[in-house]
């Protein structure tokens, strides 16, 4: 997990999985960024063995893996793999396995919220190290 760090307009807070340089999403630095598709779209999730879940996914998820809830808060999480680091879902080709759940947190890969406690509201925040981000995307996040 990586942790969202203090930027120039807001202290943010948090540790996400899969995230490795999470900034706030910004009209002005992001103009020309946006998504594009990519061969391998679930490669990030790969050596992820649990991945947690919400109370609204545990019919579906339950029916591809166990869930289990760890941790002193009891988190419910999506067992992805028995081994650390290995996600049997996810095939070479970066794909999840036909009829398999994904779960939501997989999901909304890049994007993520963080709290921005000085301005007491949440803000969105991307990956910038996600190979489905770009200059030349598909799919724009702001019109030029």
């Amino acid at each position: 997990m990586v942790e969202i760090t203090q930027t120039a307009n807001a202290s943010l807070q948090g540790n996400v999985l899969f995230y490795s340089r999470p900034e706030p999403l910004s009209a002005e630095v992001h103009a020309k960024l946006g998504l594009r598709r990519v061969e391998r779209p679930f490669e990030f999730a790969a050596s992820s063995h649990v991945v947690p879940l919400t109370v609204t996914e545990f019919p579906q998820a339950a029916l591809s893996c166990p869930i289990v809830f760890a941790g002193e808060r009891y988190q419910p999480l999506a067992v992805m793999g028995v081994n650390a680091s290995q996600n049997v879902y996810i095939g070479e080709d970066g794909q999840f396995q036909q009829g398999v759940y994904i779960p939501a947190y997989v999901r909304r890969y890049p994007f993520v919220l963080a709290a921005d406690d000085a301005r007491e509201k949440m803000v969105v925040c991307i990956d910038r190290d996600a190979p489905m981000l770009g200059d030349l995307p598909d799919v724009a996040f702001f019109d030029s």
